[in-house]
């Protein structure tokens, strides 16, 4: 079952601090998609049914927070099920799948509608 991470449509950006950039806003954010989803993964267990996070926005449009709550769970019912299509930019055409390939077992393949056609890159309509 696919799920999306909820959380703002726009992740907030990092704040400038005395020392680093910093990015107090996301974690509460993340820390609430971890829990939720280790509750679903956990009843998804008992059903038989895996719970997968999609790039949909928010805080899977960036593969590092879905490669984050995925490792805070450890969860053998929740895993990644990236869409080709659905990236900020088309820098995460390929190296977003890579990121999320270690945690897929299903994956998200439009054929049809505006989403097949997003990314005209040579790159991307070589392959």
């Amino acid at each position: 079952m696919r799920v999306n991470t909820g959380g703002p449509r726009i992740v907030p950006e990092a704040s400038a601090t005395s020392d680093y950039p910093r990015n107090d806003e996301i974690v509460k954010y993340i820390g609430h998609a971890i829990d939720s989803f280790r509750e679903m993964a956990d009843y998804g267990g008992k059903v038989g049914v895996k719970v997968t996070i999609e790039n949909h926005w928010g805080l899977s449009a960036n593969p590092m927070n879905v490669r984050i709550i995925l490792d805070e769970l450890n969860h053998p019912f929740c895993e990644a099920s990236p869409d080709f299509c659905n990236w900020e930019h088309e820098y995460m055409l390929y190296h977003g799948l890579e990121a999320l390939a270690p945690y897929t077992h299903t994956r998200s393949t439009p054929s049809t509608g505006t989403a097949g056609k997003r990314w005209t890159c040579s790159a991307a309509s070589a392959s």
